[in-house]
């Protein structure tokens, strides 16, 4: 997908893929942002050192996880477009996953979700959408899983994982600003066209994920974490919405944001 606007002085690239952390099993929940952060550190043709001077050269990508998907977002000036297609590829296509290779993004991660315990917003989010979802939901647990589900997840979980979530059926690349069909669709041809998956496609992802039957509760409940040297008390009251996907999802977050904006004045 192409959007025009040459008065951008650069060039917008999202390179999308649908799913990822609502297929995960709990057991191995933050598979995804594992995989995902260790293929921004090496892949198997370049070292740390050499991706890192390529993303120099051409633009330092950023990564999101989502519930449905993951994003790798970068700007790049129009004339190391291509290079930075060709560096794209070799990361996306190419990740090592050998044990050196995800044992520093494993380290940044629990490091993350260590701060995430400790801090009382974080763990009063965590409870909600526990008490949300219910214990053996996906989404109980942080997308970036937990201490005990990261530490545990291999080099072999994380090669068979890529191979059913980044295939070239379940991606999408985007781009805005400075470009042309003409510029870009060359440059895509040369570095993605003759990208397959490995093995057989497992699909489309399925539209969302049943609920917990325990996550149901017949009457008001109300739960508390017990942290008597806060000087403030953090207070959270939620219910299970519209699942991401849904036709009117955009209008629900508007109204949202509408209703908390009147309450804050």
């Amino acid at each position: 997908f192409i959007g025009r606007d040459h008065t951008l002085p650069a060039v917008a690239v999202a390179i999308s893929f649908r799913g990822g952390p609502l297929e995960e099993p709990t057991v191995d929940a933050g598979k995804t942002a594992l995989m995902l952060n260790t293929m921004l550190d090496r892949s198997a043709r370049l070292d740390r050192k050499q991706l890192g001077g390529a993303f120099d050269d051409t633009a330092i990508p950023q990564v999101h996880v989502y519930p449905d998907g993951f994003l790798i977002q970068a700007t790049v000036l129009l004339d190391r477009l291509e290079d930075f297609f060709t560096v794209a590829a070799e990361f996306v296509q190419r990740p090592n996953f050998d044990a050196a290779s995800i044992e520093g993004p494993r380290a940044i991660i629990l490091s993350r979700l260590a701060w995430r315990a400790a801090d009382p917003d974080m763990l009063a989010d965590d409870l909600l959408e526990r008490i949300v979802f219910g214990e053996h939901h996906r989404l109980a647990v942080p997308l970036e899983g937990t201490s005990a589900t990261v530490t545990h997840l291999s080099p072999a979980t994380l090669e068979d994982w890529h191979h059913h979530v980044v295939r070239p059926e379940r991606m999408n690349i985007v781009l805005a600003g400075r470009v042309t069909e003409t510029d870009v669709m060359p440059i895509l041809q040369k570095a993605w066209g003759g990208w397959k998956g490995a093995g057989d496609s497992p699909g489309r992802m399925a539209e969302g994920i049943a609920q917990d039957p325990a996550a149901a509760p017949k009457r008001t409940v109300v739960y508390g974490i017990a942290r008597p040297g806060l000087s403030q008390t953090i207070v959270r009251v939620g219910r299970r919405g519209l699942p991401a996907a849904h036709i009117d999802r955009p209008v629900v977050e508007v109204l949202n944001m509408l209703a908390a904006g009147k309450a804050s004045r």
